[in-house]
């Protein structure tokens, strides 16, 4: 992946407003300047800008080197907007997987929990018999779709596990879709004894900033003939 590849896809991530990537004559990213409106906090954009590239270029680079420029203020109609939307915060939990695995095929289930009326149940197969990560991230995405009832889809873009220190980490990048706009997100989780397990966290960290927002917005209307 380029540099302007890598710099579109950051672009995508929530509340970024521009973006540029330096790297070394190896091609290797050193620092990351991007411009934000200033509707999240530096930290979450820096988690989520390491996470990308992660993710996207199987690098681990430390947030320090990411710098974060917020332009102008919020008008005050915006700031209303923000007001209402934290009216809907919301933590979704994970409190079940179960899983099956033949010669032919693989599948996985999830089950997320919003509130004690709100649950989902997610799912995501796959051809020969391997449990892969990736399946239990795609199973997390399915349920919170369900979860919002439609308002957004969501895919996962990339998967990532690396090695900080002494612990596993996996990363996951996840594409919104949400009519013609297209958001990025990342989350990351330790791998603590299952892989599965850390992915379905992972992806759910990605989105759990984000739902409050989704909330937000209006559902998907559907017209049968």
């Amino acid at each position: 992946m380029s540099e302007h590849d890598i710099e579109e896809l950051l672009r995508r991530v929530l509340d970024v407003e521009g973006c540029h990537v330096q790297t070394d004559a190896a091609g290797v990213i050193e620092t990351v300047h991007v411009t934000t409106r200033g509707a999240r906090s530096a930290g979450d954009v820096r988690a989520d800008i390491a996470n990308v590239i992660a993710a996207a270029r199987r690098q681990t680079l430390d947030p320090r080197r990411i710098q974060v420029t917020v332009i102008g203020t919020p008008p005050v109609h915006a700031e209303i907007a923000i007001l209402e939307e934290l009216e809907h915060e919301v933590r979704i939990r994970l409190t079940g997987i179960r899983t099956h695995a033949t010669d032919e095929s693989a599948h996985v289930e999830i089950d997320l929990v919003m509130s004690p009326t709100e649950s989902a149940v997610g799912y995501a197969s796959a051809h020969g018999g391997v449990l892969a990560p990736d399946l239990f991230a795609a199973a997390t995405l399915d349920a919170v779709e369900r979860l919002v009832g439609g308002r957004v889809a969501l895919r996962v873009i990339g998967l990532h596990r690396t090695s900080t220190g002494t612990h596993d980490v996996i990363s996951v990048t996840v594409q919104e879709f949400d009519g013609r706009e297209v958001r990025v997100h990342a989350g990351a989780s330790r791998i603590e004894s299952d892989a599965g397990r850390a992915a379905a966290y992972a992806a759910l960290a990605a989105m759990n900033r984000r739902i409050g927002r989704i909330l937000t917005g209006p559902g998907r209307h559907y017209r049968i003939a």
